[in-house]
């Protein structure tokens, strides 16, 4: 039976659209492109994430620069306000990439409800043999990941020269990244997005060492943990399934698993899991492959429990064996057009089919 993953305080054509004239009215240029734009140089700007909200505590910043043998604490607002313009021809390798983003791509960043977004190819700090230090968040929340006791390690050329946060085990023990809670991170009963650029290679065997990976979490003791959780490997409803699963606590009415199976092949998938209203939703590689309606309306803002991504707190337990390139969350109800658009963000960004 799979547990959940818990945070670390269970160890203690494209028309205008309704936003884009919201954009308008506020003074700023709309940030989809319209219909007939000319696709030349076409650009995404990430926007400067905030500063640190104050009094938000960041545990295991102490415990990340001694496990990297360094003597002085990173200036994450630096390397927060570091991040990049990205021309997104500049991966285009097969001279189609400058068309996708023309017909409407949009970064995370680019739609207000964004809570999370961790770019594997920003923000990322690290120390000897690669190991992450801390991964800052794109989204104006200014999230920072720190490892607990162990992280992962960043992989420079992990798909076609570009960088991913690799987790696996190490040792008896796993690797994994925790932020801390903040308003941003709790949904209530409310709608939610969680989403990633993924490959992963978890074989199932029926137990929670790592026959199940987790790649999102913020579920919570006791049971029924309530919680958003996405994971690689069905390890809930059918143990041997392949499949990415979503559930918002663990019962049998509150979890949907993907129709499709063999998601463990070690191919990058744009993966999404949702809750609008009360039905859960799985999207993979930009097709609902799974969709449940809830029995009951679960709120998830779980106060003080943190967002884990990786691994289950304690020793080994659900630990995800393969690399992540993206990861974002949205908090609140999200379009199809907008979320279509982020997906072909992705699969531009990392020249995906």
């Amino acid at each position: 039976m799979n547990r959940v993953g818990l945070g670390e305080n269970d160890n203690m054509g494209v028309t205008v659209s309704a936003r884009e004239r919201r954009f308008a009215d506020a003074g700023e240029p709309p940030r989809r492109p319209l219909r007939n734009a000319k696709p030349a140089r076409a650009k995404v700007a990430h926007a400067k994430p905030a500063q640190l909200v104050p009094g938000v505590l960041l545990p295991f910043a102490a415990l990340t620069v001694a496990s990297c043998g360094q003597g002085i604490t990173p200036d994450l607002h630096s390397q927060r306000d570091a991040s990049p313009t990205i021309d997104l021809r500049a991966v285009d390798r097969a001279g189609t990439l400058a068309s996708e983003v023309a017909t409407g791509a949009l970064a995370p960043s680019d739609l207000p409800s964004v809570a999370l977004w961790l770019d594997a190819a920003t923000g990322v700090t690290t120390g000897a043999g690669g190991a992450v230090m801390s991964w800052a968040d794109r989204s104006p929340n200014g999230h920072i990941a720190f490892p607990a006791r162990v992280g992962p390690t960043l992989s420079a050329d992990a798909w076609r020269g570009q960088p991913g946060v690799r987790f696996a085990m190490s040792g008896a023990d796993n690797q994994r990244l925790v932020i801390a809670d903040h308003a941003s991170l709790r949904w209530g009963t409310g709608d939610f997005a969680v989403g990633a650029v993924i490959a992963y290679e978890n074989q199932p065997d029926n137990s929670d060492v790592n026959g199940t990976g987790l790649v999102y979490s913020k579920q919570t003791l006791p049971a029924p943990y309530p919680g958003p959780a996405l994971f690689a490997n069905d390890g809930t409803v059918n143990p041997e399934r392949t499949a990415f699963l979503l559930q918002v606590q663990y019962d049998a009415t509150s979890i949907v698993s993907s129709d499709t199976t063999g998601y463990n092949d070690g191919k990058f998938h744009v993966v999404f899991g949702l809750r609008r209203d009360m039905t859960l939703i799985i999207r993979v590689d930009g097709v609902v492959v799974g969709r449940k309606l809830i029995g009951s309306v679960v709120d998830i803002s779980i106060p003080g429990t943190d967002v884990t991504i990786g691994a289950a707190a304690g020793g080994g337990e659900q630990q995800l064996t393969g690399t992540i390139l993206q990861l974002c969350a949205f908090a609140g109800p999200i379009e199809d057009a907008d979320l279509e658009a982020v997906e072909r963000y992705f699969r531009a960004r990392h020249d995906l089919p």
